[in-house]
């Protein structure tokens, strides 16, 4: 075989293995790259689950039953949340999710929401250390305030209800 022969080869098999690295890398890429877009999904939506959980806890505690609009808004967040994790399960924390989307044996609302707060601790270290610190000590100020009988007259945007 001559010189030619043996440097087309060579060149012909450092392409296809620059190729195959080149394929491997860019598949870890994407994969990395939907479990962070995931992952952030999936954390803006327990937030948002959060948001709306809370008050059907506050009425449970009370002994009133939550108005139907949080419970249909719980609803499609639920699903919502549960549709995206089944398009891409490489989540943190999955067994917890789906504990507190889908099992009927947590005994209350109260203990879902404690739940749903430990969780959002946890996965809030992972995608936003800064802002789940910040938002863990307010929302604990908030819960002192309710559960010492106080009630809440905030202007703050995210606190507002609907006056209905």
């Amino acid at each position: 075989m001559s010189d030619a022969w043996i440097g087309f080869c060579g060149g012909l098999l450092a392409a296809l293995v620059g190729g195959l690295i080149a394929s491997v890398v860019q598949r870890h890429n994407e994969t990395k790259r939907r479990k962070e877009e995931t992952r952030l999904a999936v954390y803006l939506m327990l937030m948002e689950l959060n948001a709306q959980y809370f008050w059907v806890a506050s009425f449970q505690l009370r002994g009133e039953e939550p108005p139907p609009e949080v419970i249909v808004a719980c609803r499609e967040i639920a699903w919502k949340l549960a549709d995206r994790l089944r398009s891409f399960d490489q989540v943190e924390f999955l067994d917890d999710i789906l504990e507190i989307l889908f099992s009927a044996v947590v005994p209350s609302a109260n203990e879902r929401a404690k739940k749903l707060d430990v969780l959002l601790e946890k996965y809030g270290r992972i995608v936003n250390p800064a802002y789940a610190k910040h938002v863990a000590g307010i929302s604990r100020a908030n819960v002192k305030s309710l559960g010492a009988g106080e009630k809440i007259n905030s202007y703050a945007p995210a606190l507002w209800q609907d006056p209905r």
